[in-house]
C-alpha cells in the first residue's frame, strides 16, 4: 500500500538527489574528500529508505509488480536514450552488446553508471513484497520491531552473498558482464541491502508520523541521532560504495548508514514547513532526469568553474548546475508528453489498473 503524496518526503528525495549530485563532484572530493566520504555513508542507503517512506504497510502483490515494471520501463527508455553516448565510447563493440549490457543491469555495464538504481530497486521491492508474505503470518501487524527485524535479514543476506561472492575486479564494458566483475545481473547481489533500508525507511516513516503527542519528542530525536552519525563516523570512518560492494567494516558501515538515515529523515520532516521543504519538494517530483544526466554535466561545470572560481563557488556552481540543468530538462519534456510517459511511466500504469478493476467491476456476476 502507497501512502498519499506528501510534500516532506518529495523534499526527502529533492536533497537526496543533491546528496547524489554533490557525491559524484569530482571539484567536492578533490577539495573536501573527507566530505565526500561523509555523503558516501548515506546517501545511497537514504535513496532506498525514501522509498520506505512512500509505504504506508505491506504492498499488495498487484502493486509492488507495478512499480518493478515502471522502474525497469524507466531503466530501459533511459539507457536506450543513452546510446549515442554509448557509440563514443573506446570500447564500445556493437549495438548487440550494449544492449546486452543495459539487459545485465549494474553500474559497470552501462554507459550511464547512476541508472543503477533503478533495477536494484527493483529487485529490493520484489525482495520486500517477498519478505513481507513470508513474515506476515508471524507478525499479521507491523511494528518498528518487525521492521528492524527485516531490515536486519535482508541486509545479513546481502552481506552472505557479498562475502561468497568477493570482492569485484571491476573492468567496465558495454556488453554482458559477469560476477567476478560486474556483480550480479539486476544488482541482485546489491537488492538484500536496498531492501532493507526500504524496510528502515518504512519502520522510520512509522515513528516520525507518530500520534501527536509524541512530536516533542522529534527534535530531541533529529539532534540525538545527527550527534550520533558524526561521532561514529568520526570514530569508525567507513567506506561506503554501494556500486563497488564496498562496505568496510561491513556491520558498522551498514550501522551508520541507518543512523544517517535516520538523523536525515527526522530534520527532513522537522524542516516540513519551511521554504527549504517547498523548494527541494519541486525537485523530489522529478529526480529520474537529474540521477539521468548529471554526473556529465556537473564535471564540464567544474571543469569550467575551477578555471575560473575559487575552488568554493566552483564546487557549489557545478553542483547547482548538474541539479538544475537536467531539472530544465525534465521541465522541456512536459511539452513532448509522450516521451515523459516513456520516462515516467508510473502515472499511465496506474490509470491501466484502475481501468482494470472498473472492467472487473463491470463485468455481470454468472
Amino acid at each position: 500500500m502507497s501512502a498519499g503524496r506528501e510534500q516532506w518526503i518529495d523534499s526527502a528525495r529533492g536533497i537526496s538527489i543533491v546528496l547524489v549530485v554533490a557525491g559524484h563532484n569530482p571539484g567536492l572530493w578533490g577539495e573536501y574528500p573527507e566530505l565526500g566520504g561523509v555523503l558516501m555513508s548515506f546517501r545511497m542507503p537514504l535513496f532506498f529508505a525514501i522509498v520506505g517512506t512512500t509505504m504506508a504497510g505491506r504492498a499488495s502483490l498487484r502493486a509492488t509488480a507495478l512499480r518493478v515494471a515502471g522502474l525497469l520501463i524507466s531503466y530501459v527508455v533511459l539507457c536506450l536514450l543513452s546510446l549515442p553516448l554509448a557509440f563514443r565510447r573506446a570500447d564500445h563493440e556493437s549495438l548487440a552488446q550494449t544492449l546486452l549490457g543495459i539487459a545485465y543491469g549494474t553500474g559497470h555495464t552501462i554507459v550511464m553508471v547512476p541508472l543503477w538504481f533503478l533495477p536494484c530497486l527493483a529487485m529490493a521491492m520484489l525482495l520486500v513484497q517477498a519478505i513481507d508474505t513470508a513474515t506476515e503470518r508471524i507478525a499479521p501487524r507491523l511494528s518498528v520491531y518487525t521492521e528492524a527485524l527485516s531490515a536486519a535479514g535482508a541486509c545479513s543476506v546481502g552481506l552472505a552473498v557479498l562475502a561468497v561472492q568477493g570482492p569485484l575486479e571491476i573492468a567496465p564494458s558495454l556488453d554482458w558482464g559477469n560476477i567476478d566483475q560486474s556483480g550480479a545481473p539486476l544488482n541482485l547481489d546489491l537488492a538484500w541491502f536496498g531492501a532493507g533500508f526500504v524496510f528502515i525507511g518504512r519502520g522510520l516513516r512509522s515513528l516520525i508520523q507518530g500520534p501527536r503527542e509524541h512530536e516533542r519528542w522529534l527534535l530531541p530525536a533529529a539532534v540525538g541521532l545527527t550527534v550520533l552519525f558524526a561521532l561514529l563516523y568520526l570514530a569508525v570512518r567507513p567506506k561506503m560504495d554501494m556500486n563497488l560492494r564496498v562496505f568496510l567494516p561491513a556491520v558498522p558501515a551498514l550501522l551508520i548508514a541507518t543512523v544517517g538515515c535516520a538523523a536525515a529523515l527526522f530534520v527532513i520532516f522537522l524542516l516540513r514547513h519551511t521554504l527549504l521543504c517547498t523548494l527541494s519538494a519541486k525537485l523530489g517530483t522529478m529526480t529520474l532526469v537529474i540521477l539521468w544526466l548529471h554526473a556529465g554535466i556537473e564535471k564540464r561545470a567544474w571543469e569550467a568553474f575551477a578555471m575560473h572560481m575559487p575552488a568554493p563557488l566552483a564546487v557549489f556552481g557545478s553542483i547547482a548546475v548538474g541539479v538544475l540543468v537536467p531539472y530544465g530538462i525534465d521541465r522541456l519534456l512536459l511539452w513532448t508528453p509522450w516521451l515523459r510517459m516513456f520516462i515516467y511511466p508510473q502515472p499511465l500504469l496506474a490509470r491501466l489498473k484502475l481501468k482494470k478493476d472498473m472492467q472487473v467491476q463491470q463485468q455481470p456476476a454468472t
